[in-house]
C-alpha cells in the first residue's frame, strides 16, 4: 500500500531511492494505524517538497 500511496503522491514510479521513505512510511504506520501518517510522511519528505514543476498544457479555444 505504501508504495503505490507514494507513487500516486509523486506522480511518478518509485526508485530505489525512495526506500527509505517507504520503510519510515511502513514504520509510522505499523506504530500509529492511521491512515493520515502516510499523508504527513509524504508530504514533508524532501521527495514531495523538492518536486520538478510540472508542465501541462494549456487547452486550445
Amino acid at each position: 500500500m505504501c508504495r503505490k500511496f507514494l507513487g500516486y503522491a509523486l506522480g511518478r514510479s518509485v526508485v530505489l531511492s525512495d526506500e527509505p521513505l517507504l520503510q519510515e512510511m511502513r514504520k509510522k504506520l505499523r506504530a500509529e494505524r492511521r491512515f493520515s501518517v502516510l499523508f504527513e510522511t509524504v508530504v514533508l519528505s524532501p521527495q514531495f517538497r523538492r518536486q520538478r514543476g510540472r508542465d501541462f498544457a494549456q487547452a486550445s479555444p
